[in-house]
């Protein structure tokens, strides 16, 4: 699944050929990640990331980018960018969070604990 996968593989450090099956969207994912700073491409049906660890971005000063993001209204979207959030380099601002409510209504609460955030 894209979502929930796609922004923590940006912090995997795997070889630029690896690949990862996704059921979104690709170009919402791919749109998602450039926008951040990661290098991602489609080849086929599989959505290549360039990934590398957090410890590896927070000292080569490559984290993530924060700014605003949609969430396309997608639950997923917002426990992703949610997740994406911890390796910013600022805030992530999400349009619409609480769409999160019909899946995990204590996801903000849970994250919050989870990360002091």
């Amino acid at each position: 699944m894209f979502s929930a996968s796609a922004p923590r593989l940006s912090f995997i450090s795997v070889p630029s050929s690896s690949t990862w099956a996704i059921r979104l969207p690709e170009a919402i994912a791919l749109d998602m990640l450039t926008k951040m700073g990661v290098r991602a491409f489609i080849k086929g049906d599989n959505l290549i990331i360039d990934g590398m660890s957090l410890a590896q971005r927070c000292l080569l000063g490559k984290l993530l980018k924060g700014g605003a993001y949609s969430s396309s209204h997608d639950h997923r979207m917002v426990m992703a960018l949610k997740v994406a959030s911890i390796g910013a380099d600022g805030p992530i601002i999400i349009d619409d969070e609480e769409c999160v409510e019909k899946s995990f209504p204590d996801f903000h609460d849970v994250f919050s604990v989870a990360t002091g955030k």
